[in-house]
Order: structure tokens, then sequence, then C-alpha cells
């Protein structure tokens, strides 16, 4: 799989963008990867993945 790792949180999990998926703006899609989940939490966009987390915590 081609991805960009944007950054590794030690056992809190990795970010990734996928450039295989590309919203009309040009954004990539963006998952969040972690050992202790299954699978990944994918989000439209980087965006998207830093407000979901900034509103969750």
């Amino acid at each position: 799989m081609d991805t960009l790792l944007v950054g590794s949180y030690d056992d809190e999990g990795s970010i990734l963008l996928n450039p295989h998926v590309v919203t009309p703006e040009g954004e990539w899609e963006a998952w969040y990867i972690a050992a202790w989940m299954a699978g990944a939490a994918r989000y439209r966009s980087f965006w998207d993945l830093v407000s979901a987390e900034f509103e969750r915590k």
C-alpha cells in the first residue's frame, strides 16, 4: 500500500495519508491505526481526523 506516514505516537498509534482516495478539493484520505484497534479509523481528510480527535478530548 502506498501511504504517507504523518506521525507515530509510541503505543498510541499512527496517522497515514492515502493518496489513492482524494476529495474533490485535492485532500488525501487519512487513516488512524493502532495495535489496540481492529482495523483503521478512516477520515475524509487530515483536517477531519484532527477535528475529530480535538472534539474527542
